[in-house]
């Protein structure tokens, strides 16, 4: 899921999909079963700035058939000193039309300096506080430019302030109950789905189709560590 603060660049990928990617327009990609793309902002001659957000599919769904979708049309999210869009799920009772697999919730907000604003949760979520631009109070802690505060779950709303303005994305999901491997361009259940995964990368498999041609030059996948890898064990989280 690709989100743009401000700048240009152009999605390409094997489904044929050729997208322009502006801010204010989602980009949602969904490997599945396995996607090549890439995403070239060097003819824009702007640089570009905003955030890429991977989403592990639920086991049961990770072999999707891959799948790309451009939204610009988002609802909008209007409070007395706060402005934004909801880019996936509902918040506040703004809900975006972007597809998601399992329940999530994501905007970007922008407030005015002075602003404080109280935003109703889902209760069973946990959520993240990503600041983009400005300082922001996030409940009772003050977060500053590419700093993430995690809120962990058990709340029905947070509240934001700014004395001098910010801008941040807000992030929300049911906590993700399977452990994951993650290792380069790869989301797997297992150090075999990895070392399987490269193997596919590294001979071409078809799941990996070309984005143009097989004579495409395509990144080439590092070499796998000398330990196994292991998932991600899932802490204990405040509440």
């Amino acid at each position: 899921m690709t989100w743009l603060v401000e700048g240009e660049s152009l999605h390409t990928d094997s489904l044929g999909s050729e997208q322009p990617i502006r801010p204010g327009e989602l980009n949602l990609m969904t490997a599945g079963h396995g996607v090549v793309h890439a995403e070239d902002g060097r003819d824009w001659g702007t640089a570009a700035h905003g955030v890429q957000l991977w989403v592990a599919l639920p086991d049961a769904m990770r072999e999707l058939d891959p799948a790309f979708e451009s939204f610009a049309d988002l609802p909008d999210l209007m409070r007395p000193g706060l402005r934004g869009k909801v880019l996936i799920g509902e918040i506040d009772g703004s809900r975006s039309p972007t597809i998601g697999y399992s329940p999530l919730c994501g905007a970007d907000l922008s407030l005015d300096a002075g602003a404080e604003v109280v935003l109703a949760v889902e209760e069973g979520f946990e959520y993240g506080v990503l600041v983009v631009a400005g300082a922001v109070v996030v409940e009772s802690t003050t977060v500053g430019v590419d700093q993430l505060l995690y809120l962990g779950v058990n709340r029905n709303n947070i509240r934001l302030s700014s004395e001098q303005g910010g801008r941040v994305i807000m992030l929300g999901g049911q906590p993700f109950a399977e452990d994951i491997v993650m290792w380069w361009n790869f989301i797997g259940r297992s150090h075999q789905d990895i070392v399987d995964f490269r193997s596919a990368w590294e001979r071409r498999d078809a799941r990996f189709q070309p984005v143009v041609s097989r004579s495409e030059k395509v990144m080439e996948a590092p070499p796998m560590p000398t330990v196994r890898l292991k998932a991600r064990p899932r802490r204990s989280r405040p509440e």
